[in-house]
């Protein structure tokens, strides 16, 4: 019998952490947390005084990001979250901070109670 794959996402990561926990307790062995984003490379979390260590990019400061391409860190810097340009209004759309993924791998006969206990963990799928 084929395995199931149930992505769901989550805003929190300790809360995915405990769901974790309760999916491992349900049989399921196979479960992965990863964060996703929208930007890649290192975080520029290191960076903490831009006067003395200097400013990579506006997407360092801004974004939180570092790139490895120099046409990458340009593009990223006309986001309307760097520049400011264009800033959001309005009506954001009801997944925004859903940025934690938990992937679970079990077997089709638990795939429900696994829905189940993402859900009442808060997740989404």
């Amino acid at each position: 019998m084929k395995d199931q794959a149930v992505l769901a996402s989550f805003k929190d990561p300790d809360t995915a952490r405990n769901c974790e926990a309760a999916l491992n307790s349900l049989g399921v062995s196979e479960v992965q947390i990863d964060r996703v984003d929208a930007y890649p490379g290192d975080t520029a979390d290191r960076l903490t005084n831009f006067i003395s260590e200097g400013l990579p990019s506006l997407a360092a400061a801004t974004l939180g990001t570092t790139f490895e391409s120099k046409d990458a860190s340009i593009l990223s810097a006309a986001h309307p979250d760097a520049s400011g340009f264009a800033a959001r209004t309005g009506d954001l759309t009801d997944t925004t901070g859903y940025d934690i993924l938990l992937t679970a791998v079990c077997d089709p006969a638990l795939t429900e109670q696994v829905v189940a206990t993402i859900k009442s963990h808060g997740g989404r799928t």
